[in-house]
């Protein structure tokens, strides 16, 4: 999103995970970990809301 300085994610917490998110001005990624490092695990699908503001 041209002019945006924020991105803003909303994810369910039952997965039990958290974004990492690393970005430039024009690009960005996230990806998701999960919070039990040695027995967790992420799932293949994942909803979440993304907002540029």
């Amino acid at each position: 999103a041209e002019g945006a300085d924020l991105l803003r994610l909303r994810l369910h917490l039952a997965p039990q995970l958290y974004p990492q998110i690393s970005g430039h001005k024009t690009r960005y990624a996230i990806r998701f970990l999960p919070l039990d490092s040695e027995n967790g695990a992420v799932p293949e699908r994942l909803t979440f809301e993304l907002a540029c503001c």
